[in-house]
């Protein structure tokens, strides 16, 4: 299944968010079993805690594929 552009614009976007600020620490955040708030809170900031979840109820308001 061919993604829109919409998609293709969030799928670049979480892409390079995870290439320049998750990439580099993976491996010692698994070590220590940690993932660092700031990071969530920048993930949520962009929009992706919630994906699924309806606008009018806090959450995205993006589909399934997204």
């Amino acid at each position: 299944m061919a993604l829109g552009e919409p998609h293709e614009l969030l799928r670049e976007s979480v892409r390079k968010f995870a290439r320049a600020r998750l990439t580099p620490h993976a491996a010692q955040w698994d070590r220590e079993k940690h993932f660092p708030r700031a990071e969530l809170d920048a993930l949520a900031a962009m929009g992706l805690c919630g994906v699924a979840i309806p606008e009018d109820w806090g959450g995205a308001g993006m589909d399934y594929t997204a």
